[in-house]
């Protein structure tokens, strides 16, 4: 019997000759930015506090700038109604 061989380009055996960039070979690039993307982010988030206590923080900080802007008497107009706009003390 003839032995049957596995011709595919992209495998090992295969023919070199006409051995063409395949879509899968291009997303080569693209997988490993995004594997290498997603393990950065993943690292960030969990270097993060609770929710809660960010939550805490930023409510904490808004009070402060608030307090800030009121303090120096800092205004803007509204560019729809022309309407100056001071800011409270929180």
């Amino acid at each position: 019997m003839a032995e049957e061989t596995d011709q595919h380009p992209d495998r090992e055996g295969g023919d070199s000759k006409t051995t063409k960039e395949t879509p899968v070979a291009k997303a080569g690039f693209a997988t490993r930015w995004l594997t290498r993307s997603l393990g950065f982010i993943e690292k960030v988030g969990n270097a993060l506090p609770h929710p809660a206590t960010l939550f805490g923080l930023l409510a904490l900080a808004v009070i402060i700038i608030s307090a800030i802007a009121a303090r120096f008497d800092l205004t803007v107009t509204h560019p729809g109604t022309g309407e100056t706009i001071q800011p409270v003390s929180l």
